[in-house]
């Protein structure tokens, strides 16, 4: 349930944006079936055309192209923005916290946390962030096979957030972290007899 308190500027503009969207359609419907009843069909439609509707039209777009310009990224993220203006497809700077503004329609963000996380691989099936055994199975310099449970603490360098969304987007954890972690725990165990 969202407080008053919880909210943040983008989401009540995108909460004020959707309820302009539904009382601009109720007042739209109700403009027209006025007309309808009063003056025909063709006058109807015309009335759609007139300032009694396309103001309040004007004015609700205004509202949802603000809302969608307006990004606020809490502390604990950071934005990259993708953009068909951008050389790359991409702006060259994350955005950190605070209230920002992008060109709508033709730039989004992507979120991307940049506190401590902590990916887990266990042999336990209520363990880790897969289900079953996930555990590194790694060989011993004199061949025998052990299985490790791992746990690895990690964050996003909010510097290399572009760099990251990339080379890798939302699958950093699963194409990145994860690979690394197996490939230097199996290097570390070879090691060892």
């Amino acid at each position: 349930m969202l407080t008053a308190a919880m909210l943040n500027l983008d989401q009540l503009l995108y909460i004020i944006s959707v309820v302009s969207w539904i009382f601009f359609g109720i007042y739209t419907i109700v403009i027209f079936v006025r007309a309808l009843l009063r003056q025909g069909i063709i006058l109807a439609i015309l009335q759609l055309l007139s300032t009694r509707v396309l103001l309040p039209l004007l004015a609700t777009i205004v509202i949802s192209l603000l809302s969608v310009a307006v990004v606020f990224v809490q502390p604990t993220h950071v934005a990259v923005v993708v953009s068909l203006i951008s050389p790359g497809g991409v702006r060259p700077e994350p955005l950190r916290a605070g209230l920002h503004l992008i060109v709508p329609i033709l730039e989004n963000e992507v979120l991307y946390p940049i506190y401590w996380q902590t990916y887990t691989m266990s042999n336990k099936m209520s363990e880790g962030a897969k289900v079953g055994d996930d555990s590194i199975r790694a060989r011993t310099s004199d061949g025998q096979e052990v299985r490790l449970d791992s746990s690895v603490i990690f964050r996003i360098d909010l510097e290399q957030a572009v760099t990251i969304h990339v080379d890798w987007q939302e699958r950093y954890i699963e194409d990145f972290v994860r690979p690394v972690i197996r490939g230097y725990v199996r290097t570390q165990v070879s090691q060892f007899t």
